[in-house]
């Protein structure tokens, strides 16, 4: 789209493509110019014709001083827009971080727990008196297994926008040997 803005507010729009003689038209009607007229004798308008050329190249620059303005404050609200982004992907890592050592934490708290309780269970089955305690330690051994399942459902739902090197480990994490 091509913009034609003169002093005083006034302007106009061509499409691309828009041949120069239709805008130089349009132009001269917007600043009042006369419709052409046949050509003028010798000497006559000469005057007229090199300041209606000075206000017209005056406006074209002024245009592509806007136009080059607009350009930068484009590619600056680009560049700070691609900065908060950056930003926001940090966070989201540092939260999926989080969310899986917690997750962790719980899977393995769960698990010593299922190793106190089955040992819990052998000691009572060594003493011969386990048929109460052996119930009671299934018992909790069943909710202990509920709820490392639930730590693991916890994991299995982290979101998985992590991105992976080409062995598999986490961009960013080494793998141990």
């Amino acid at each position: 789209m091509i913009a034609v803005e003169i002093e005083g507010g006034v302007g106009a729009s061509f499409p691309d493509g828009t041949p120069q003689e239709v805008i130089d038209a349009a132009v001269q009607r917007l600043i009042g110019a006369p419709d052409p007229q046949p050509a003028p004798e010798a000497g006559g308008g000469g005057e007229t014709a090199v300041l209606l050329a000075e206000m017209f190249s005056g406006a074209v620059q002024k245009m592509q001083l806007e136009k080059q303005q607009d350009a930068q404050l484009a590619a600056e609200a680009q560049q700070g827009a691609l900065a908060a982004q950056s930003q926001v992907a940090e966070g989201q890592a540092q939260a999926q971080g989080q969310a899986t050592a917690q997750a962790s934490e719980q899977v393995t708290e769960g698990l010593l727990q299922v190793a106190e309780v089955f040992a819990q269970g052998l000691n009572a089955m060594a003493e011969k008196d386990a048929s109460q305690e052996v119930a009671a330690g299934l018992d909790k051994l069943s909710l202990t297994l509920v709820e490392v399942g639930s730590a693991i459902i916890n994991v299995m739902k982290l979101p998985t926008t992590i991105q992976h090197d080409k062995s598999g480990t986490p961009k960013g994490m080494r793998r141990g040997k």
